[in-house]
């Protein structure tokens, strides 16, 4: 596993630190007043990067990069889509909440954290996507997975479990899209996440300094930031008799965004890989 690290910055205030990365022969790239540019922790040049950062208060986003055996050796992996067509969104979005009441059980939903948002009813799309050469793809805001018919029915024939295979509705006509069904993973895995390395996410509040402190959520619900940059980690034992496709019990997002994050078999992988299929990425989770 790599641990790959995006730089971004503002160069108001930050030249010098520009001129300390130049020194190092990091080269950066520009859009308007921003600087970016992304380094490995393996890389020699890590630590200072890092005490750069860390006393001019940069941003860092962190992702952990595994390698294809590293991901078909792993039992269970979890599994999102790297693919989103940037005209697709759920509809109607007519007025405030629309597409939730089309296609959710909005109700439950926590007002404090986004939790509690569950799927009662085909999603609705303005028209068929534009996959450029993918076989799974997601959609902004709701972060459900869709695929090939063909792709499905390799699934089914193959026997890999935990899945139904839901139609996706053109809007303007009503009728089901042709390009794309969902993979509409039916269970939820019992609660087994060891999460000593995640951060939780909870209420952001802006100190007198200028820097961010969390307070717990006033509902209570726990929520997570994102495991791109680390391993997730699970107690082995709730995995046992579980389909090959599963949701997390437990919720992950920033801000209102909440979701559950899909969980796959080995099974599952070696078929993507057999199959050439595109439009997803694994990260293997560590067993305990």
């Amino acid at each position: 596993m790599k641990v790959n690290h995006r730089i971004s910055f503002n160069l108001r205030g930050r030249s010098r630190a520009l001129k300390k990365f130049n020194r190092l022969g990091i080269k950066t790239w520009a859009i308007e007043d921003m600087r970016f540019f992304d380094i490995t922790e393996d890389d020699p040049r890590w630590p200072e990067v890092s005490k750069i950062i860390k006393k001019n208060k940069i941003p860092s986003v962190a992702t952990a990069d595994f390698s294809k055996e590293e991901i078909l050796s792993a039992e269970w992996v979890w599994l999102h889509p790297v693919y989103f067509d940037e005209e697709m969104y759920p509809e109607p979005r007519e007025e405030h909440k629309s597409w939730k009441k089309a296609s959710f059980n909005y109700k439950d939903e926590c007002q404090h954290c986004g939790i509690g948002l569950y799927q009662n009813a085909p999603i609705r799309l303005k028209g068929e996507p534009n996959l450029k050469g993918n076989d799974f793809l997601s959609v902004f805001w709701i972060y459900l997975i869709f695929a090939r018919p063909e792709v499905l029915d390799t699934m089914k024939k193959n026997d890999v479990t935990g899945f139904e295979i839901f139609p996706a509705i053109n809007h303007s006509s009503d009728t089901p899209l042709e390009t794309i069904r969902q993979m509409k993973v039916i269970n939820e895995l019992p609660t087994g996440l060891i999460a000593d390395n995640l951060t939780r996410a909870d209420v952001e509040r802006m100190t007198a300094d200028n820097t961010f402190t969390h307070e717990p959520y006033p509902c209570g619900h726990i929520k997570y930031y994102g495991t791109d940059h680390v391993m997730m980690k699970y107690q082995k034992e709730v995995f046992s008799d579980c389909p090959d496709l599963v949701r997390t019990s437990e919720w992950f997002g920033t801000g209102y965004a909440a979701i559950q994050l899909t969980l796959a078999s080995a099974k599952f992988v070696r078929l993507y890989y057999e199959n050439n299929w595109k439009g997803l990425l694994f990260a293997p989770i560590e067993l305990i």
